[in-house]
């Protein structure tokens, strides 16, 4: 099967448009909501303090907890028990707080990706022309099927899924 290249590059073009242009349309309507975005962001930041604090405020009550033992307060078993029940918190609210800076990292990571393909969709919009680091940055795979039907995979689609995905997650916890 074969194609010419600069019928494929041309075809690419188009595809391309159209697909920034409706990734970035669907980005634009999130990103319409700024104010919430904000609010999310400050949410996230609000989470991870708390849960630092609460870290601060078992591993304190794991130190008392040394202390009562050496004082004949607690038995050898209870303070084995209490140690390992505020450990287990401790560290659950680590992986916690861990997924929450991840949350924030993956918002701050969509805006710098919604920005470049916002200049791509531009220069591809002004110039036709593929150069093949933009193709290597955009597309993850192109099939040509044998009545020359043209399959792209774009690497950005999934991208803006994973962000509202891992924002839902940050705001149940």
């Amino acid at each position: 099967m074969t194609i010419r290249e600069d019928a494929l590059l041309d075809m690419l073009a188009d595809m391309l448009q159209e697909a920034l242009n409706t990734a970035l349309g669907d980005y634009r309507l999130s990103l319409a909501e700024l104010p919430r975005q904000a609010a999310d962001r400050a949410e996230l930041r609000e989470k991870i303090t708390s849960r630092k604090q609460e870290i601060q405020r078992l591993r304190g009550i794991v130190r008392s907890l040394y202390e009562n033992l050496v004082q004949g307060v607690l038995t050898k078993d209870e303070y084995f028990d209490y140690k390992e029940k505020y450990e287990s918190r401790i560290a659950d609210l680590s992986v916690e707080m861990e997924q929450l800076e991840d949350g924030l990292r993956t918002i701050d990571t969509q805006i710098e990706q919604h920005r470049a393909l916002e200049q791509d969709a531009a220069q591809i919009k002004t110039d036709r022309a593929l150069t093949g680091v933009l193709i290597e940055r955009l597309i993850d795979r192109i099939e040509v099927s044998h009545d020359k039907q043209i399959t792209v995979r774009y690497r950005f689609q999934s991208e803006f899924e994973t962000y509202a995905e891992v924002l839902e997650q940050c705001r149940n916890m």
